[in-house]
């Protein structure tokens, strides 16, 4: 017995065990430090990536405020916008599908009488009913513009949905010589967050889906 520990510890300090020992050690410490970065660091990123899909531009006196989409949320505080002088007039873009599911009723004048009821007149109101997507928004947008005269516009959605209306509007008006203005609804009339919005269904499933259609559109040349 003696003799095994004087040969023990007549063990080289830089044995291959020792050094494999202090290379585990090296590389259970760096786990540790990096599970730890990620633990506080993945917040700050997923809320990063949220708050890059937002564009929220001050509106500013136009010509027109549009309203993308036939959303309820969008449409009131369009109305507000109007209402309050940003623009004399409101563009609504709407689809046959967003009639049925927010507003109860066909997409043809009865739309206009609704916007009627809620204090406009009927020269404010200028009603697309071709619109199926953001592209398209932008598209059909530039001709209702064009056609009306109207050379600058406050353009209106949910704030996670306000990058992609940025980038798809830009590039349709690119030579259209009319001043753009991007204003996102704000969060707490839309009833979604920011913070945390992984942890919640809704925003998740919008904030997948925008990256998502970020990806098709630039694929598609639409951005």
């Amino acid at each position: 017995m003696e003799r095994m520990s004087e040969l023990a510890s007549a063990r080289p300090a830089n044995s291959p065990r020792r050094r494999f020992r202090g290379v585990r050690r090296v590389v259970l410490i760096a786990v540790v430090v990096l599970v730890a970065l990620a633990l506080v660091a993945w917040r700050p990123v997923l809320t990063g990536l949220g708050r890059f899909l937002i564009v929220d531009e001050s509106p500013v006196p136009s010509d027109v405020v549009v309203v993308s989409g036939g959303n309820v949320d969008r449409i009131l505080y369009g109305i507000e916008l109007v209402q309050g002088g940003t623009a004399p007039r409101l563009l609504v873009l709407v689809s046959p599908a967003d009639c049925s599911a927010f507003w109860g009723f066909r997409c043809d004048q009865a739309i206009v009488q609704r916007l009627l009821e809620m204090g406009l007149r009927r020269e404010q109101v200028i009603i697309e009913e071709r619109s199926h997507s953001t592209h398209t928004d932008a598209v059909y947008s530039r001709q209702d513009m064009e056609r009306e005269g109207l050379a600058s516009a406050v353009v209106i959605s949910e704030p996670f949905h306000m990058r992609r209306i940025s980038w798809a509007w830009r590039r349709a008006f690119a030579d259209a010589g009319v001043r753009l203005t991007f204003t996102a609804i704000p969060f707490e009339r839309t009833g979604i967050r920011l913070e945390g919005w992984w942890t919640r269904e809704d925003e998740l499933l919008f904030v997948f889906e925008e990256y998502v259609k970020l990806g098709l559109y630039w694929v598609k040349g639409y951005l």
